[in-house]
């Protein structure tokens, strides 16, 4: 239901599943998709809508904190910038 909340909301063409999720695959995409099919509102659930596993798996959600965390130290001028 979260799912569909979130296609009715912003109207994404994909949504990326990370982290220990990811790793559930088929078992977890399938049925998410199938939900948000039934509870979305026809008008955001887009033909092309996809749920994807991140290409970094369970790594997805440190490497991009570290990301931010870099950005935010570029932008604040900070030691290593």
């Amino acid at each position: 239901m979260g799912l569909a909340n979130l296609v009715n909301i912003f109207n994404p063409e994909m949504i990326v599943i990370g982290g220990g999720l990811s790793n559930m695959g088929d078992r977890l995409l399938k049925p998410a998709y199938r939900v948000a099919e039934e509870r979305a509102v026809p008008p955001s659930l887009p033909k092309r809508f996809r749920f994807v596993r991140a290409a970094l798996g369970r790594n997805s959600g440190p490497r991009g904190s570290r990301f931010g965390f870099d950005e935010m130290k570029r932008d604040l001028g900070g030691p290593g910038a």
